[in-house]
Parts: structure tokens; sequence; C-alpha cells
């Protein structure tokens, strides 16, 4: 079965979370195999959320357990984090040192499961504001209030968004136009 989805700059199609087309390809019809991008990571550890042309940059999902030399046993629940790929080097998530991120450098299983989220929901999915500025990473859990996980981040310092007050949850959402 193949899925497919628009990034949230409307640039992309993505296609089955693991390959993702330019629209402008498609528009023209220019679908040789050059126009097909992939990481050139194991497909079997990660899905693609979302892109963003603007800044260049690809969210993924990985499992925590993504480059460990063996695979530790975990509990039944499907855990994720969130990582980052530049695309102009689709072989190397960057390296974001904040706790809902992927970090190659974490060693301790009992570090990746406390900074590993829970996807119960097929629908939950990272994704880009339309500008690229800021990142959500789980739909269904939107909240730039303090202490919120996994929290929206701006994407040029990558610090977590932190709004208080009561219509905090309305400041957050009006980051994301493309909700209704």
């Amino acid at each position: 079965m193949t899925s497919a989805k628009i990034s949230s700059d409307k640039k992309f199609v993505i296609l089955n979370n693991k390959l993702f087309l330019n629209w402008r390809d498609i528009k023209s019809c220019n679908l040789n195999t050059d126009t097909i991008g992939q990481l050139n990571i194991n497909p079997d550890y990660y899905n693609i959320e979302d892109i963003n042309e603007q800044n260049n940059l690809i969210a993924l999902y990985v499992d925590p357990l993504f480059g460990w030399p063996y695979a530790a046993k975990r509990s039944e629940k499907f855990t994720l984090m969130a990582a980052l790929v530049d695309m102009k080097n689709l072989s190397e998530i960057i390296s974001i040192k904040k706790k809902p991120f992927y970090n190659e450098n974490r060693t301790d299983s009992i570090e990746l499961d406390k900074h590993s989220f829970i996807n119960a929901l097929s629908t939950d999915k990272a994704f880009f504001s339309p500008n690229g500025k800021y990142l959500a990473l789980k739909y269904s859990a939107i909240s730039c209030k303090k202490g919120s996980y996994p929290g929206v981040f701006e994407t040029t310092h990558w610090k977590q968004v932190i709004f208080n007050g009561p219509d905090s949850n309305k400041k957050c959402r009006a980051l994301f136009p493309q909700l209704k």
C-alpha cells in the first residue's frame, strides 16, 4: 500500500514516509530517478514526517535505538524521538542536544526512555509551520506551556517555545496557520 502526504510548506510530496519528490518536479513531469529523494539511512529506523525547503530540513521520527551496534531489550511501547536531517547531507542526523531529539551520543537506555515519547496515534506527526520557523514534535500534543512534552521548538536556536497565561494554547496554535 502506498501513502502520500504533502509537506507543510506545500513544496514536497512524501511517499510511504521514506521517499520525497519536489512538487515542482512533479508539476513539470520531471520524474527521473535523480528527482526522487531518499535518506542514506536504514529505512527500518525512521519515518519522514515533514520537510521544509526554506530551512533545508527534514523532520523525522526515529527509533531511539537507531545507530546502536546491538538491539537492547525494549518494552512493547512504540517510542520515538524526533530527528532532523539537512537536505544537503541526506546521510547524517543533525545533533540537537535537547530532550526529545535523537542524539547519537546517548548511550544509556534509561536516558533514551526518558527522552523518547510514545506514538499511540497513527495520525500523530511532527511538522513545521509553513514559514519553517517552528517545529511541533507531536500533532496530538501541541502545547507551548512550560513543561509541555515533547513540545514546540523554534528552528533557529532549537529553543522550546513557551507562552504563559490563559491564552497560551491559542498563541501556540497560531504559530501553525495550517491548523484550523
